[in-house]
């Protein structure tokens, strides 16, 4: 576990990280000076066997046409076997240049224009995009919170998928932002409607490998049944490697599975860059340890944020993730004291800290902000001081007119 120093910090500024852009920041709180925890990029170096393999590659200087990927994917199979007790058949899957490049491609094989796709709301705000942009209407689930976790309401799922409009449910397991990782009992219930109602599930598990101990992560296509569906996974998130576009579906239907690649090869997307194999390719293969003490590291940190806000800020209230770097933090009680004035930039310009807005998530998330945890503890706690200080201040402000 002390092989890897994720104190060490990195500086991202100048970069070319869109994080880390200083006009992004400003645009989006209104201070440019802001320390970002927003998008879902963490600010760790990847596992050294992916950096060195890079450096090899490049240090060859010609970058030609690269071969086939049979690599990548042989090393991708024995990955979801370790970590996900998964065994697949290596014709299931399909390399795709990036994960939502993936699920707009899935979303034209399995539905046609004007079709309904039930997404579970608060989501991810490109789900919103694809589906739009491609010409399919976005039926909402809004999860139910329970406390400090968020539930399936499986009644107005139901509701949604007997709908014959709705033809397709986007799932996303783990969930983002709400940070749950959907049990077996969860997704075979899940499965049982979409095969009463006919209806097809892509799955977003792109946090998958993400899942902390003690929670079992259930790939959807290993429990669907007659229900047709497309997995998709990727080692972006997973191995801090986002800029690198490469992702994985799992398509148990050969028809299927045909029908998409066959639209990937029709839109030129089959082929990844020459790069993304090679990261990829290390990564399975050497970033096991790598990636445990990550998670220990992370745990450490999101430990740290839950006793903070318990302890000096009880008006934020976080909703522990049982995966990923990502988590949602409900400011229900703090809006009282904020007078109308906007989540996002108040701890933007009030405490230097830019979170993700809640409410590009959805309507369903406009009480909420999220953080990105997934940097250095020294960076978190000086982050989480500044929050307590700005709304101290807040508070002392509501006693003045008391």
């Amino acid at each position: 576990m002390n092989e890897y120093n994720f104190d060490s910090k990195i500086e991202r500024k100048y970069s070319d990280s869109i994080k880390w852009d200083s006009s992004v920041i400003n645009a989006l709180g209104g201070n440019p000076d802001a320390d970002p925890f927003w998008l879902a990029d963490m600010d760790f170096s990847p596992p050294p066997a992916v950096s060195e393999a890079l450096k090899t590659r490049i240090a060859h200087t010609v970058f030609g046409y690269p071969a086939n990927s049979s690599q990548v994917t042989t090393a991708f199979r024995s990955w979801l076997k370790i970590r996900h007790n998964w065994q697949v058949p290596e014709e299931t899957i399909t390399l795709s240049p990036g994960l939502l490049t993936g699920i707009a491609s899935a979303i034209q094989i399995l539905s046609k224009k004007g079709d309904g796709i039930v997404v579970q709301t608060p989501a991810y705000n490109p789900f919103f995009t694809i589906i739009e942009k491609n010409g399919r209407t976005i039926t909402r689930n809004p999860l139910l919170q329970q406390g400090r976790r968020f539930l399936i309401d499986f009644q107005n799922l139901e509701n949604a998928l007997a709908d014959p409009l709705n033809t397709l449910l986007l799932l996303c397991s783990p969930h983002n932002p709400a940070g749950r990782v959907w049990n077996h009992a969860d997704l075979t219930a899940i499965a049982n409607l979409c095969e009463k109602y006919q209806v097809a599930v892509i799955s977003d598990e792109i946090h998958a490998d993400l899942t902390y101990p003690g929670i079992i992560h259930t790939p959807f296509s290993s429990i669907a049944g007659e229900v047709i569906s497309v997995t998709f996974m990727a080692p972006s998130k997973t191995f801090n490697i986002a800029g690198e576009k490469i992702a994985f579906s799992i398509i148990p239907d050969p028809s299927i599975r045909s029908q998409y690649q066959y639209f990937l090869e029709s839109m030129s997307l089959s082929h990844p860059g020459i790069f993304a194999p090679v990261a990829a390719l290390a990564a399975y293969k050497h970033g096991f340890s790598w990636l445990n003490a990550l998670l220990a590291y992370l745990r450490k940190n999101l430990d740290l944020i839950d006793t903070f806000f318990g302890k000096y800020i009880p008006e934020m209230e976080l909703i522990v993730p049982e995966a990923s770097f990502i988590a949602f933090i409900d400011c229900t009680k703090l809006l009282p004291l904020l007078k109308k004035k906007n989540l996002t930039r108040f701890f933007s310009k009030e405490a230097g800290v830019l979170f993700h807005a809640g409410s590009w998530f959805g309507p369903e998330g406009s009480n909420f902000v999220r953080i990105n945890f997934g940097t250095q503890t020294s960076a978190l706690k000086d982050a989480l001081k500044r929050i307590r200080k700005a709304v101290d201040i807040l508070r002392d402000q509501e006693k003045l007119f008391q």
